[in-house]
């Protein structure tokens, strides 16, 4: 099968990429400001300069342009997203340590983003009625930022670069020690968000300590 660098087609047409575009830029910019609930597909099609039938031909319904607007903001972090090489002569030859502080500050500069905190405060409290959004957001952004991760740790355990055979488990405390209690000031509005210099120098500590654990 061939692969597809734009929206999914239906009947053989491609989608308008440029109404793709736009549709999640006025979804995006409808849930952050009023939520899920307050996000209505009229509005979506409305603030996007589309028809509600070109916006049910990308998005089949409200959930799926939610989970796309999730996906969206992980592309646009532009965060390192490994898959174990095949090949090992196409690993990344730079030191375990690089890679992950490469990660680290990536991760950590989407975190401190004012917007994914507001996100993620709308989203927290609509959680309970609406416990599918909740599995939706976990499984598009932070499930699929520790897989990429615990695959990277995972290759490096078969390379003896590091002692690590639960590799899901040690990625898991890798994110929770770079977020640090510092997240959680920030997202209850207690503190601002760190700095470039901050996030590298905090994200070197973190990695340093990681490494020194799992290579004993």
């Amino acid at each position: 099968m061939g692969s597809r660098t734009g929206p999914e087609t239906a009947g053989g047409r491609p989608k308008d990429p440029d109404k793709h575009a736009a549709i999640l830029a006025a979804a995006r910019d409808l849930f952050l400001g009023g939520g899920f609930e307050g996000a209505s597909m009229d509005r979506i099609a409305r603030d996007a300069g589309v028809s509600k039938a070109t916006l049910y031909s990308h998005f089949a319904d409200k959930e799926a342009l939610f989970s796309a607007c999730i996906l969206g903001e992980v592309a646009r972090s532009q965060l390192p997203m490994p898959q174990p090489p095949s090949d090992p002569r196409t690993a990344d030859p730079r030191p375990l340590a690089k890679r992950l502080d490469e990660f680290g500050r990536a991760l950590l500069g989407l975190l401190s983003r004012p917007d994914i905190h507001q996100f993620g405060r709308l989203l927290a409290a609509q959680s309970l009625r609406h416990p599918r959004l909740a599995q939706l957001f976990y499984d598009a952004g932070p499930k699929s930022v520790c897989d990429a991760l615990a695959g990277m740790l995972d290759d490096a355990h078969r390379r003896g670069e590091v002692i690590c055979p639960d590799p899901a488990a040690a990625a898991d405390h890798l994110v929770c020690m770079w977020k640090g209690m510092h997240h959680m000031r920030q997202e209850l509005g207690l503190e601002g968000p760190r700095s470039p210099r901050q996030i590298a120098a905090h994200v070197a500590r973190c990695t340093e300590l990681f490494l020194r654990a799992h290579r004993s």
